[in-house]
């Protein structure tokens, strides 16, 4: 894939060309960089970002199992402000070759926004539910255009920080599913230097113990300053299973902190931070691991069993994972026949136990402890 930044997504976590540990690396050529990425059989669709100057990115969605592996696509597209004034904003995207409104693409337009809490920046798509305080409009010719048209109540409840996001997608459905072009820009009717925004946290998904976890820092505003992420008020270290990486625009600073193998130590409160003399701190989310529970494996086991004899619970984890059951109502604790424990890699094991019948007799919870240190999961298990 030949892409003209030298940076990248690789399945939600952020790869710098390169980086060894994402299997990744670039080779210069005479007016673009060739990636070279590595990913795992399993993947189906790679997305592949590309970040210029002047706040510009062009996102590639790749299938990965497509025939044709090297086709080349000429099309760029460039975005821009095409009027401004006091209640309306026009954004155009034109493209080489010229965009035809026959062919399958589509705009959007956004707002990062304080909504609510000061220095909370909260990302909106405009057209997503009507609304009196916003109307947009989308022509469709050679050059994609849209007008955004605010109300007096929205312009003042946002005339100091108001960041307008254009999107632009070319759905091709070949190698490359579609290409989204995108551009970010400042229309606050008023302006105050240096003014910043921590974008609004998502709330985490249940991480598992051994999958690989990103925790995103991101702040927008007019020079916002340096960024990073911390765990328990405390910065992280980079090491051979802890990647960091951090970048800033005039808009943008940025930083992500990657785990490979996730363990019961990146458990913690974590922040993101700004790295001056201000430190400010803004909570991000908690991060509590679960052991993985293979269900796939557990109905492999149980087509060779009989389940009024039992079954087996087979879980994965961090080294020196644990597991208890009890009754549903909590007053039998359940022994076990039978552990097997099988080391993965170096971080992680499976463990395999053989819970006695008849199942019918308990409906078991799991919960394991890593060390010393309690594990909080609660898988619950059906028969």
């Amino acid at each position: 894939m030949v892409a003209p930044t030298p940076s990248a997504i690789l399945s939600m976590h952020f790869v710098s060309a390169n980086e060894y540990r994402f299997g990744t690396w670039s080779t210069g050529k005479e007016n673009s960089t060739l990636y070279t990425i590595l990913f795992s059989t399993s993947v189906k669709f790679l997305e592949l970002i590309s970040v210029s100057t002047g706040n510009y990115s062009t996102s590639y969605n790749i299938d990965v199992n497509a025939q044709n592996a090297k086709k080349i696509y000429q099309r760029v597209c460039q975005g821009a402000i095409d009027d401004i004034n006091s209640t309306s904003v026009a954004v155009y995207f034109r493209c080489l070759p010229e965009l035809d409104s026959r062919d399958s693409w589509y705009q959007r337009m956004a707002i990062y926004a304080e909504f609510e809490e000061k220095n909370e920046v909260h990302f909106k798509f405009l057209e997503s539910e009507p609304n009196p305080y916003v109307n947009v409009t989308y022509e469709r010719n050679s050059t994609a255009t849209g007008t955004v048209v605010f109300s007096n109540r929205a312009l003042e409840k946002f005339k100091t920080f108001l960041f307008l996001d254009n999107h632009l997608t070319l759905n091709l459905n070949d190698v490359v599913r579609f290409i989204t072009y995108r551009f970010t820009q400042d229309i606050s009717p008023e302006k105050t230097n240096d003014e910043f925004g921590f974008l609004e946290s998502i709330p985490f998904q249940e991480p598992l113990e051994g999958e690989k976890v990103t925790i995103y820092c991101d702040a927008l505003g007019r020079n916002p300053p340096p960024v990073r992420v911390e765990r328990d008020g405390m910065p992280i270290s980079d090491t051979s299973d802890v990647y960091i990486a951090s970048s800033r625009s005039t808009l943008w600073s940025i930083s992500y902190v990657t785990y490979l193998h996730a363990s019961k130590e990146i458990e913690g409160n974590y922040t993101c931070v700004t790295d001056d003399k201000s430190r400010e701190v803004f909570p991000l989310y908690s991060i509590e691991l679960k052991p993985k529970v293979r269900w796939d494996l557990n109905n492999l086991m149980y087509a060779g069993n009989v389940s009024d004899e039992g079954k087996y619970l087979v879980l994965e984890g961090s080294e020196g994972l644990d597991v208890s059951c009890s009754t549903f109502d909590n007053d039998t604790v359940v022994v076990f026949d039978k552990v097997q424990r099988t080391n993965l890699t170096k971080w992680t094991e499976r463990l395999e136990v053989w819970i006695p019948g008849p199942s019918q007799e308990f409906e078991p919870y799991t919960t394991s402890e890593a060390g010393s240190k309690n594990q909080c999961a609660r898988e619950k298990r059906t028969s």
